[in-house]
């Protein structure tokens, strides 16, 4: 079974350094942040590094 893990402000910080250690970690990942652009450049990267799924959700989650 995989273990999926949702991480938010994943492009920067705390958000992204723990995005790459549970990709390290054989986690699938759920990553949201504002920045699209930004979600991409770090899926690209995750996915490519790890061999881990990565979906990204583009969303301010301060407004609805």
């Amino acid at each position: 079974m995989s273990k999926t893990a949702l991480i938010t402000g994943a492009t920067s910080g705390i958000g992204l350094e723990l995005s790459r250690l549970l990709a390290k970690d054989g986690f699938d990942l759920v990553l949201t942040a504002r920045s699209d652009t930004g979600l991409k450049n770090v899926s690209e990267e995750i996915s490519g590094t790890f061999s881990v799924k990565v979906k990204i959700i583009s969303k301010d989650l301060s407004k609805n």
